[in-house]
């Protein structure tokens, strides 16, 4: 009796160490598998923020490419800015079958030369003005298709996260524009009115006897 009962409890007791390895053994694989997920999933995710990384150095470059453009473009129209107004002071030929205009400054001006020197002035800031805004048309169109760009790149190339990515980094930007847009010289109406006094000045003084012999061939 006492050894059927003893073989009854070892049989027990070796169900239950059978029962306890195997829910260690779960255990244990259920815990390696939750490390295996995780890992694939920061590895995923790894490769994820890899090619977002690339794509949005790629779109930088693009865009710090097209801004040095469009500064040339901007530095290079200050220029025939700064020149064109110093033109002010002199008179602008009316002939349009030239394909430059030519400008001249008598030794004396009579009352005709002064009324088209007047025109002239009003033409040549005229013409600033157009070219200005037709500039900042230009720089402001540049930079809204570069985004356009990068946004449909961004749509076509990755998932919604990435182009919400890509989307931010746009709206992100306003500043380098702005700068960008400032840059085109715009003069004040307070400045240009100073600066048409001074060169009116200028001109009046070069009536008197004494004045410039600059281009004294020229027709008044």
């Amino acid at each position: 009796m006492f050894g059927v009962m003893l073989g009854t409890l070892k049989q027990f007791t070796a169900a239950e160490r059978d029962r306890e390895r195997q829910e260690s053994y779960q255990h244990r694989r259920e815990v390696e598998q939750r490390i295996e997920e995780s890992v694939k999933r920061e590895q995923e995710q790894m490769q994820r923020d890899i090619t977002e990384l690339a794509r949005e150095k790629k779109r930088r470059q693009a865009e710090i490419v097209a801004l040095e453009t469009q500064m040339q473009l901007v530095e290079t129209h200050n220029a025939w800015r700064r020149s064109t107004e110093q033109l002010r002071g002199s008179i602008r030929t009316l002939a349009d079958s030239h394909p430059y205009r030519l400008y001249y400054r008598p030794r004396q001006f009579c009352d005709r030369a002064r009324r088209r020197r007047e025109l002239s002035a009003r033409q040549i800031d005229a013409e600033i003005a157009d070219r200005d805004r037709q500039l900042r048309e230009d720089v402001e169109r540049a930079l809204k298709e570069a985004e356009a760009a990068g946004e449909k790149v961004a749509l076509a190339t990755g998932k919604g996260e990435e182009a919400s990515v890509v989307k931010e980094a746009n709206q992100s930007k306003p500043e380098p524009v702005k700068r960008l847009l400032s840059s085109v010289a715009v003069v004040p109406q307070q400045q240009q009115q100073q600066q048409q006094q001074q060169q009116q000045a200028a001109a009046d003084s070069a009536e008197k006897p004494s004045g410039s012999r600059h281009n004294s061939n020229s027709p008044s």
